[in-house]
């Protein structure tokens, strides 16, 4: 397995996405992953964020020191935040459509080019947002890849 960046990681989790359901209305938010969900002003049905909250290195076997090696496996957090807006006057519809929206977005994150990776599928997490206006969705994935040292 060769190294492979986060960033590159998560480009190629976004291409994906794009690749699969922009003609659905998905778009890529522009707000900070980390502050998605913060502001609803900057949030809008359907936009989502990608980002890697952080890695966790996996154990060296034993005899095999982490000193002088070019790579090392780590097991990285895949975070896919979006909104769906839910509408008042079909507030129902609005949750079974958010729960197959995010079903769609699963399924286009586990078709992602595997080559120098592994992905799993961890959790997802649903919250309304403010007045209710939205549904806002964490989906949480363990990537496990090599990452250069040098």
């Amino acid at each position: 397995m060769a190294a492979l960046t986060v960033k590159s990681l998560i480009d190629r989790v976004q291409a994906r996405i794009a690749s699969e359901l922009t003609a659905g209305g998905w778009r890529a938010s522009r707000a900070h992953p980390a502050l998605f969900s913060q502001d609803t002003r900057q949030i809008a049905h359907l936009a989502f964020a990608c980002w890697s909250p952080g890695l966790v290195v996996e154990e060296v076997e034993s005899g095999r020191g982490r000193q002088g090696r070019a790579e090392t496996l780590v097991r990285s957090t895949v975070e896919v935040r979006f909104a769906h807006r839910v509408r008042a006057d079909a507030a129902s519809e609005d949750t079974d459509s958010a729960l197959t929206s995010e079903q769609a977005l699963v399924a286009a994150i586990m078709g992602v080019d595997l080559t120098n990776l592994h992905i799993k599928y961890v959790s997802a997490a649903r919250t309304l947002a403010g007045d209710g206006e939205y549904t806002l969705h964490t989906l949480t994935f363990e990537a496990l890849h090599q990452v250069a040292l040098q």
